[in-house]
């Protein structure tokens, strides 16, 4: 078990994009509910064994780089963009990033992101609540952190380093490409987050949302078609064995796959993953063929009497 926070990135593989539910099963349960068991293979990660920004092995060395590199993106920004032109600028990477990959425009996608977080110091809004001002301004190990997110790698943060500060920086870079599921631990953490992050990536041109288990069933959608939601791991588990029992593109929530950000990842893929995630609804008595079997074998007893 690690003793310290930890977030890490999971991307779609092309392979599993074709086969979205690796191994579904499905049964009728005695009390008419349909129990739904599903699992996905995603491609994998590749990990960073220590701190990125404190580490001496040959994976911390080119993030220490690409942090200076975003440094001195960001003082160039600093003196050509005003308040309305930075939106426009991180969008005009969009294009880039698809075309040449996110880590092209990695040091310019994340001078955006931090820059955008410096002008937000001394304002205020709602989170959970109460009225909090944000005093963040990205450290430079936050930004190798949010840059191995950004390149699919593991990152390790000791408990207040920053790391949803991080999140949401590296989730501003993967919206370029598509959306991004920001998956917490539990609801707390994903509304906590997503209403304290939402005016940094707004900032930005990208759109938020959030999925608690309170989201109504009409809204959920909409939510995730957000470029970045803020989700919990139930929830999403949830929503996505959902969609495996309907057979209209137009009724899924999650339609497509692209990006998620595992906050606590120990948490998730290992204490949570040891609780398997069961489905059950509520389904009309036509719908069980053990209803149906019943039915029809009484009718034949009848008829032999």
């Amino acid at each position: 078990m690690w003793n310290t926070a930890s977030a890490a990135v999971v991307r779609r593989s092309r392979s599993t994009e074709q086969a979205r539910v690796a191994a579904t099963k499905a049964r009728a349960a005695p009390d008419g509910k349909r129990l739904t068991v599903a699992k996905q293979r995603f491609a994998p990660v590749r990990p960073i064994a220590a701190s990125p920004w404190t580490g001496r092995d040959k994976l911390a060395r080119p993030l220490r780089r690409l942090v200076r590199d975003v440094r001195r993106v960001q003082d160039q920004l600093k003196e050509q963009l005003g308040p309305d032109e930075l939106e426009r600028s991180f969008r005009a990477l969009e294009l880039r990033a698809r075309d040449q990959g996110l880590s092209e425009v990695l040091p310019q996608a994340l001078a955006h992101a931090t820059l955008a977080a410096e002008r937000l110091y001394g304002k205020s809004w709602i989170i959970c609540g109460e009225e909090q001002a944000w005093e963040l301004r990205p450290r430079d190990n936050q930004l190798a952190c949010a840059a191995a997110l950004a390149l699919g790698q593991v990152a390790e943060l000791d408990t207040g380093e920053g790391k949803t500060l991080c999140v949401a920086l590296a989730a501003a870079c993967h919206a370029l490409t598509g959306r991004v599921h920001a998956v917490t631990a539990n609801d707390y953490l994903a509304r906590r987050d997503g209403e304290w992050m939402s005016p940094l990536l707004e900032s930005l041109g990208v759109s938020t949302a959030t999925v608690v288990h309170q989201t109504p069933h009409g809204e959920r959608q909409a939510a995730y078609q957000a470029r970045v939601t803020y989700v919990s791991v139930k929830e999403l588990g949830a929503d996505f064995l959902r969609d495996t029992l309907t057979s209209e593109r137009s009724a899924l929530f999650l339609p497509e796959l692209e990006t998620a950000i595992l906050d606590e990842i120990d948490f998730i893929l290992v204490d949570e993953a040891r609780i398997p995630l069961i489905l059950a609804e509520q389904i009309h008595a036509s719908e069980n063929l053990c209803h149906q079997f019943n039915e029809a074998v009484a009718e034949l007893v009848d008829r032999q009497e």
